[in-house]
């Protein structure tokens, strides 16, 4: 109906003790906020705010940060209070984030935008051999890194450098991706 509130969830993340933290989006097509909804021991919250349009991505940093990644760069703590928008460390679009063995994190997004982010949520660039739109992000627990993108493009990380290590040409765009 016209002025309908609907909510879009863009990804979950689920940690061993089995919370669950639910990103993505609120509103209609003029207007939207960011969304978080954590189900944590039995009891569901969920928060908004209107600092960024839409978390796209959620990990755990630590042993109680919740991170997002989103549009405009954007990075944002979800907390037990609401959701804090940290910053934006680019202008692009920010699809995934993820977590390192070493207590900081990438994220990865549109023009293939790929950044390292320290455990304080410092943020450095990394060069990427591709500029399309990188949808997908995995770390292996050595610490390697992995990102699929559009055009079926598959990235591997190596000492700051997303190496581009194949095309799957009958798939369109790599939106998903994990190891073992």
């Amino acid at each position: 109906s016209a002025g309908s509130q609907e909510s879009r969830i863009s990804y979950a993340h689920i940690d061993g003790n089995g919370a669950v933290c639910l990103v993505g989006e609120k509103g209609d097509s003029s207007s939207s906020v960011a969304i978080a909804t954590l189900f944590v021991e039995g009891r569901l919250t969920t928060f908004t705010t209107p600092k960024v349009a839409r978390l796209n991505g959620v990990t755990r940093i630590g042993t109680n940060g919740l991170i997002a990644c989103g549009d405009l760069g954007t990075i944002a703590r979800i907390e037990s209070r609401g959701i804090e928008v940290v910053g934006s460390i680019c202008s692009a679009k920010l699809n995934a984030i993820a977590i390192t063995p070493t207590g900081g994190a990438f994220t990865v997004g549109a023009g293939g935008h790929a950044l390292s982010l320290s455990s304080n949520l410092e943020s450095t660039l990394e060069a990427v051999q591709t500029t399309q739109e990188m949808f997908a992000l995995w770390v292996g627990d050595d610490g390697t890194a992995w990102g699929g993108s559009a055009r079926a493009r598959i990235l591997r990380r190596s000492t700051s450098t997303w190496h581009r290590v194949r095309d799957l040409r009958q798939m369109h765009d790599v939106r998903a991706i994990w190891g073992t």
